[in-house]
This record gives structure tokens, C-alpha cells and sequence, in this order.
């Protein structure tokens, strides 16, 4: 299996800045963890950042694997990084 690349973790760790304990970042917002989980978290959760990173990558390796099945082309990992990023993304909303 491909690991994931390195520069699409960091890019998402960068933006999302990790959080320790669960915080809405609005009102209307669902409860928000680490880099940016919000699936299965509650008021009052807390994680670590080696929980929080380990997440990251397991999580960013199942959207890899649904990206690669679906890619004709074998993409470089500048474009496979972006594609990562925006389905990261894309499933935050």
C-alpha cells in the first residue's frame, strides 16, 4: 500500500492546528477534536496529539484508497496531497 504523503498530512495538520479538548469552532458547528474530527466526538472529549495524529493518517489513508480505485492515471503525490486535502475537506462540511 502507498503511505500517504507527507506533504498532504502536513498541509491539513497546518491548517487545522491540533485541539486537545472538544470545542465547536461556531455555535451551530458539531464538537470538534484534534485536526479536525468532528465524527463521534462529544462535549468534553479529549485527545492526545499522538491519538490525533495517528487518526489523521488512518483516516487520510482510507480517502487514498478510495481515490486510487477510482484514478485512471496514477497521480504524483502533489496531486494525489491535493486530492487528499480537498476530500479531507469536502467531508468536514
Amino acid at each position: 500500500m502507498r503511505p500517504v504523503p507527507a506533504k498532504a498530512v502536513a498541509f491539513i495538520k497546518d491548517w487545522e492546528k491540533f485541539r486537545s479538548v472538544a470545542y465547536k469552532p461556531l455555535p451551530t458547528d458539531p464538537w470538534t477534536i484534534g485536526y479536525g474530527f468532528t465524527v463521534g466526538v462529544k462535549e468534553g472529549d479529549q485527545m492526545t496529539k499522538s491519538e490525533a495524529e495517528m487518526r489523521l493518517l488512518r483516516e487520510l489513508a482510507e480517502y487514498q484508497q478510495q481515490i486510487l480505485a477510482v484514478c485512471k492515471i496514477e497521480p504524483n503525490d502533489a496531486q494525489l496531497s491535493a486530492m487528499l486535502s480537498l476530500a479531507y475537506y469536502r467531508d468536514w462540511e
